[in-house]
C-alpha cells in the first residue's frame, strides 16, 4: 500500500494508481493520485492510497521503490512488515 497524501481534505473525487515494473530484484512502483476538494466548510480528512500488486515473486532478497523511498526485504517473510506511525521508516 503506498499512502499518497495522509490527509484529504474534503475530497470530492478522488482517483488513484500504481504500476510496477521489474526490473531484476528491484522492484520499482509508480503511483499517484488526485482529488477534488469540495467548496465550503468541512472538517473531513481521508487517506489517499492505493495498492501495487506483484506478483509471481521467487523466494530471494528485493528492493522496492517508491519515489524517493525504498525498502529492502527478502522473502519468503513470516509476517508482513509494520510502518511505524510517522509512515517514514518500516519495522521488522
Amino acid at each position: 500500500m503506498v499512502v499518497l497524501d495522509d490527509c484529504m481534505a474534503c475530497p470530492k473525487d478522488f482517483n488513484a494508481n500504481c504500476e510496477v515494473d521489474r526490473q531484476g530484484s528491484t522492484i520499482n512502483l509508480h503511483a499517484g493520485g488526485v482529488y477534488t476538494q469540495r467548496s465550503g466548510p468541512c472538517d473531513a480528512c481521508l487517506t489517499l492510497s492505493v495498492a501495487c500488486i506483484v506478483g509471481g515473486l521467487e523466494p530471494g532478497n528485493y528492493t522496492i521503490r517508491s519515489g524517493d523511498q525504498t525498502l529492502e526485504v527478502s522473502l519468503p517473510q513470516a509476517e508482513a512488515p509494520k510502518l511505524d506511525p510517522t509512515c517514514d521508516v518500516v519495522q521488522w
